[in-house]
Formats: structure tokens, C-alpha cells, sequence
């Protein structure tokens, strides 16, 4: 046997001098044939109510369809099953998810959201592009704020948070607007698998969790809009100084040498007499102490 590394904490155990030539049932690149996935659509659409509501876990399903043996899926492997199974969800649009179960993307929750934009008038969308102050995100907002999000993150794992908690974040501490259309994706989970974030972050579906990966980038994100929180900050520490009131009096010479006086004595670093000067102090008679 030898292992191998497979990124941050995780590794593989392969047997020796076997090739490992493995199908990621993650990846985004389709090899298979366009005449397979014309009869995967026709197969998925002639599916019934009860037939057509499949396990919603890929591993699942794709054990559900290597059972029902239909002509696309012929002599193939399981992990190529998994394989067509994560491209039919997306990027093909096969597939979708409504409740706890894959059905044909005809009846999935993400069809009747894409109508119901559709159907949307243009004014009401306009409003509420306009009504968002925050930019949207870039992946190099992705690759550099993630690790930030992530690291300091503590519940409920160290290291991790949740997919449904990631929007509010982003927004709330970087100003950001994650939209997964502006990123070429569908869904969350497909901008988080994405190869340009296979150094930052790795995805358990299964406990709905963003892990982040021990040698994720560290360049701390500056964004050029800051979140409102720290705009206020900002224009109260840039306001000029309040003018003095009618009545108050002026500080005396005196008065305005002492007050910097204790702040050059409050900003000066704490100073330790070394022995030499305590012995000094010591030898002297108002010290308290006989020399």
C-alpha cells in the first residue's frame, strides 16, 4: 500500500503499482458523449411522480440508478454513476433538488424560482438591484476572505461554519454579495468546488459545513466598500473637532503643559530600574529604607 496527500488533513490509501486513475465525482469537466445525455434527458423526463423522486444524497441516487439499470448507464462504473449524477444536477440541469429528494429539474425548487424570476416585472427587479449597497463578489474577494471567515470561525467546529450561515457573513464583515450567477454557477456548492478555491476550502454536503484547508492563502482582504459599521467608525475617527462651547474656559499654559505631560507619560513605555539604580534609591535617607 502507499499513501498519498490529498489536501489539508486528508489522505489516500492506494494499492501499489495499481494505477490510480479515479473519477472525481466533484469535478466540472464532462467527458461522456452527447448522445448519452440526450437519452439521460429523455430518461429523467419520462420518470412519474413516484419513479422520478430519487434519494437526494449523489451517492445514494447514483446507487439508485446503477439498480434500475437504464440504457445510459450501461456497463459503467459506480464512480462514473456519481460522476453523471453531480453533472446531471449542474452544470447539465437534469436534475434538481425539492425537499429531501433528486427530481427531474422540470419539478426541482430551483425550476420554479428561475420561473418565478422570469415572470418578475422589470421594475421590482431594478428597485432591488438598487436597493443592495454591498458589490458583488469576485473570486479574488473568494480566494483572499474565505480564509479570514473561516479561521476565526469557532462554532460548530473550529475552522468550519455552516453553507446557510457563508452570505451572511461575507456581508456583514466584508460588505459582499456572494451571487452564484455572477460566479458561472447555480448553486453554493458549486462556486465552493470550484477549482479556484480547491486551496481555500473543501465542502461536506452530507453536514452541510465549509471546511477550511490548513495551507489556505493568507492575504487579508481589503475591500474598497466597507461595511457600514465601518463607514460610521471611519467618519466619527475623520470628523473634525467640535468647536469649543460659548462660556467654556480656556485651559491655562500650565494646565495644557501637564495634560501632555501624562500623555506623553501614558504613550512612553514602562521603564524598570535595573539594580544599580535601586541601590542608588536605597542609599538615599528619604528612601524609607537604611543604606
Amino acid at each position: 500500500l502507499r499513501t498519498e496527500s490529498a489536501g489539508g488533513r486528508e489522505f489516500v490509501v492506494l494499492i501499489a503499482d495499481n494505477p490510480g486513475d479515479f473519477v472525481c465525482m466533484y469535478s466540472f469537466f464532462d467527458p461522456y458523449p452527447q448522445a448519452m445525455w440526450e437519452e439521460a434527458a429523455a430518461y429523467f423526463a419520462s420518470l412519474g411522480d413516484v419513479e422520478g423522486r430519487l434519494p437526494r444524497r449523489d451517492y445514494d441516487c447514483a446507487v439508485e440508478l446503477s439498480r434500475r439499470g437504464p440504457g445510459f448507464l450501461a456497463e459503467r462504473p459506480l464512480g462514473e454513476v456519481c460522476h453523471i449524477v453531480q453533472l446531471a444536477v449542474s452544470p447539465r440541469k437534469l436534475l434538481g433538488y425539492k425537499d429531501t429528494h433528486l427530481v427531474p429539474y422540470a419539478r426541482s425548487d430551483d425550476c420554479a424560482k428561475e420561473r418565478s424570476a422570469a415572470a418578475e416585472p422589470v421594475a421590482v427587479k431594478r428597485g432591488r438591484q438598487q436597493s443592495h449597497d454591498a458589490r458583488s463578489a469576485t473570486w479574488d474577494d473568494l480566494v483572499r476572505g474565505l480564509p479570514q471567515i473561516l479561521q476565526r470561525s469557532q462554532r460548530p467546529v473550529r475552522g468550519a461554519i455552516t453553507l446557510s450561515s457563508l452570505k451572511p457573513r461575507l456581508r456583514m464583515e466584508f460588505n459582499l454579495r456572494l451571487t452564484e450567477n455572477d460566479l458561472g454557477h447555480k448553486r453554493l456548492c458549486d462556486v465552493l468546488r470550484d477549482e479556484r478555491l480547491r486551496d481555500v476550502c473543501w465542502v461536506d454536503t452530507d453536514q452541510g459545513l465549509v471546511h477550511c484547508l490548513e495551507d489556505a492563502p493568507q492575504a487579508p482582504l481589503r475591500v474598497g466598500l466597507q461595511s457600514p459599521k465601518e463607514q460610521r467608525h471611519q467618519s466619527r475617527s475623520e470628523a473634525p473637532p467640535a468647536p469649543d462651547r460659548p462660556g467654556k474656559a480656556q485651559a491655562s499654559p500650565q494646565q495644557a503643559a501637564g495634560t501632555a505631560h501624562s500623555r506623553h507619560c501614558a504613550a512612553s513605555p514602562l521603564l524598570v530600574p535595573g539594580p544599580p539604580a535601586i541601590a542608588a534609591l536605597a542609599a538615599m535617607p528619604w528612601f524609607g529604607y537604611p543604606a
